[in-house]
């Protein structure tokens, strides 16, 4: 009976210990919180040892741990310029035969450097893949100095509970980060088209004071072709944020034109 209602504390426990940390993940939009939330979280539903966080950046096999918890200072130091390979994720996958998370006992710490695993003595190593749209993009991996019993249904439940709202986090996070990236690309848009816009305007008022105050006709008739460039200038560069409307829409397409450069050349210099 006792070690019934242990493990009925210890229920209850991880299932306060998953409803607070998605309370938690819910209110960060920084990836490297959302990281370090997360190692801090795996360590303390599985009680693990050793926690480390990757994320590999497009397009790049190796990287860096982002986070890392509870390695001593020699350990420490190592694991911060050890770079890993993202096909570590996938043969620790492969060996445990499971695409979510991987559990794998009688792991040494020769057989860690050789996946390109931080040198740390480890005898158990908990991985859990993180992914966007499909796409592998991180992992945390958590490992024991000693060797132990593999984790309860419910440790499992709750890691992989906190997978998920890791991936969610981190998810919202790219979202947010895209979403200013776009915001400022269309404030420095602006600026630089009010910038633009008010070149050929001065310009065609300036000629038009000129066309003004000619004498006769003749005299009128360099400015008033300039007047009508200048015009042209403006009605384009509106057509250009119309086409930029257009291609945000998926409306417009790329089009190839051929372009003859000692003309274009020739023009560029007769309006400057």
């Amino acid at each position: 009976r006792r070690e019934a209602e242990a493990a009925l504390r210890r229920d209850a426990d991880l299932t306060s210990l998953r409803a607070r940390a998605g309370r938690e993940f819910l209110g960060l939009l920084d990836r490297d919180e959302i990281l370090q939330h997360l190692c801090q979280s795996t360590r303390t539903a599985t009680g693990a040892d050793l926690g480390l966080t990757l994320v590999w950046p497009s397009g790049n096999a190796l990287t860096t741990p982002s986070v890392l918890l509870g390695f001593l200072d020699p350990e420490l130091e190592r694991a911060q310029r050890c770079r890993v390979p993202r096909v570590l994720v996938a043969t620790l996958l492969g060996r445990a035969g499971d695409p979510d998370v991987a559990e794998l006992d009688g792991i040494t710490s020769d057989t860690l450097l050789a996946l390109g695993f931080p040198p740390v003595p480890a005898t158990r190593l908990l991985c859990i893949p993180l992914r966007r749209d499909g796409d592998l993009f991180g992992a945390h991996l958590a490992t024991w100095r000693a060797p132990g019993t593999a984790l309860t249904v419910s440790q499992r439940g709750v890691t992989d509970g906190i997978a998920q709202l890791a991936n969610v986090a981190l998810t919202n996070a790219q979202l947010l980060a895209d979403l200013q990236q776009a915001n400022q690309v269309k404030t420095e848009f602006v600026s630089t088209m009010s910038h633009e816009l008010r070149t050929p305007l001065n310009v065609i008022l300036g000629y038009v004071e000129m066309a003004r105050d000619a004498a006769d006709d003749a005299e009128r008739g360099p400015p008033l072709a300039r007047i009508e460039q200048s015009a042209q200038d403006l009605l384009g560069l509106i057509e250009s944020t119309l086409e930029i409307s257009r291609i945000e829409s998926g409306l417009d397409e790329v089009r190839r034109e051929v372009i003859d450069f000692p003309a274009f050349w020739y023009e560029l210099h007769q309006r400057c």
